[in-house]
């Protein structure tokens, strides 16, 4: 079990993305899936020049994020890692292209012994999460730790990129679009 201080520190642990990676993406990711990923963030040091393989320990990787230990839920960690390893996004790029980014580089590996996983973003995610001077969104991880869906913590990071101008006046369906939901919740209070 970690002690208090240091589980504090990892759970205010700063997550910073560009708002070009937050606003112009598309795409669905599962609660867990979107957690591992904002985890793998906020080990991205502001000092970093290049992403980085992250090992960590699953159980404390539980604790961190609110996550019941035990063998049932490595189980689900390590297929959830598989599902986030084989998934891959659009990002528009500029009005007339798109690009397709994976979200995990490499194969991920775990030391089944002692329960320390080792995962890397995608070098291509790199201008998105490194050395940003300007038009990012930066919070603690702890912020979503509570958020108990996909779409959920896709809202945060949409609403907290534009919390500097105060407002946002978005069209429901470019919400639809930007959660990649256009197919779901046909009726806007399913949607609500």
């Amino acid at each position: 079990m970690m002690d208090k201080k240091k589980l504090r520190k990892e759970r205010t642990s700063l997550v910073v993305k560009h708002n070009e990676l937050l606003r112009n993406t598309r795409y669905e990711l599962s609660t867990t899936e979107q957690k591992i990923l904002i985890y793998l963030v906020s080990k991205i040091d502001k000092n970093d020049k290049e992403l980085r393989k992250v090992k960590f320990n699953l159980k404390e990787y539980c604790e961190i994020t609110g996550i019941q230990t035990g063998g049932e839920s490595y189980i689900r960690l390590k297929e959830t890692i598989r599902d986030l390893s084989n998934k891959s996004w659009w990002i528009q790029i500029d009005e007339d292209h798109e690009r397709l980014f994976r979200w995990i580089y490499g194969e991920p590996e775990i030391e089944r012994r002692n329960g320390v996983i080792e995962l890397e973003l995608s070098p291509t995610l790199e201008p998105y999460l490194i050395g940003l001077q300007a038009n990012f969104t930066k919070y603690e991880l702890i912020n979503i730790l509570t958020l108990r869906s996909g779409n959920s913590i896709r809202l945060y990071e949409l609403f907290k990129s534009y919390l500097w101008q105060h407002h946002w006046v978005v069209e429901v369906e470019e919400v639809r679009r930007l959660l990649n939901i256009e197919n779901k919740y046909k009726e806007f209070k399913n949607l609500n």
